[in-house]
């Protein structure tokens, strides 16, 4: 039986999270809060809740923002995000501006992914 099962399977080179990830490459990206800049760092903060959740969750000890403090090289692709640039555009960037930082790709993929799913960047 198991034999069966090994021989239906075909072997994926990547592994299935991986596999889930749309490309996002030719997407527009927009930043929806405006950076807060101290020196080459940057931090993302906007509105958790309403005013009467938000009321509510401080009450409750939940904290009213929700904050993303970003490294240097996340803070430069923030500031490329403005609408007009597309990600694959952005990473093109930072590959020219930073030859030796490695994994750019991964670390754009999660930052842009990050920022998705956390309501501070809109993909058109």
């Amino acid at each position: 039986m198991e034999r069966l099962a090994a021989k239906n399977k075909t072997p994926s080179p990547l592994p299935p999270a991986v596999q889930r990830i749309p490309d996002v490459s030719p997407r527009r990206a927009k930043l929806l809060v405006y950076p807060e800049l101290d020196g080459n760092r940057a931090t993302l903060r906007r509105r958790r809740f309403g005013p009467i959740r938000g009321a509510i969750g401080t009450m409750l000890g939940v904290p009213r923002d929700v904050t993303a403090h970003l490294d240097p090289l996340a803070t430069q692709a923030v500031l490329l995000m403005d609408g007009t640039r597309t990600v694959g555009e952005i990473y093109s960037q930072l590959v020219a501006t930073h030859p030796d930082e490695s994994n750019i790709q991964l670390r754009l993929g999660r930052l842009v992914g990050t920022l998705y799913s956390q309501r501070f960047l809109s993909l058109d």
